[in-house]
């Protein structure tokens, strides 16, 4: 399977985007079953959304709420100074 949709309420609102087999664990898994089972509650961050389409990560390695913070409020357009 290529991976389980998930539920999460945010702000008073219901999102429900897709959790990949890839997002699900640190280490590769081959099924989705391996890491999740239908109705268990787990912990996602949001990975990308995209014209309404949501994915959600699972994984440890991604980076963190507090250091996405400073780019809260920046736009797929805008562009960024680095070295």
């Amino acid at each position: 399977s290529y991976g389980a949709f998930v539920k999460v309420h945010c702000q008073g609102e219901e999102r429900v985007g897709l959790l990949h087999v890839s997002e699900m664990a640190d280490d590769f898994i081959e099924n989705c079953t391996e890491a999740v089972s239908v109705g268990e509650n787990i912990t996602v961050q949001l990975l990308q959304s995209n014209k309404g389409r949501i994915s959600w990560t699972a994984r440890s390695d991604r980076v963190s709420a507090e250091e996405l913070e400073p780019f809260v409020g920046l736009r797929r357009k805008d562009f960024l100074t680095g070295l």
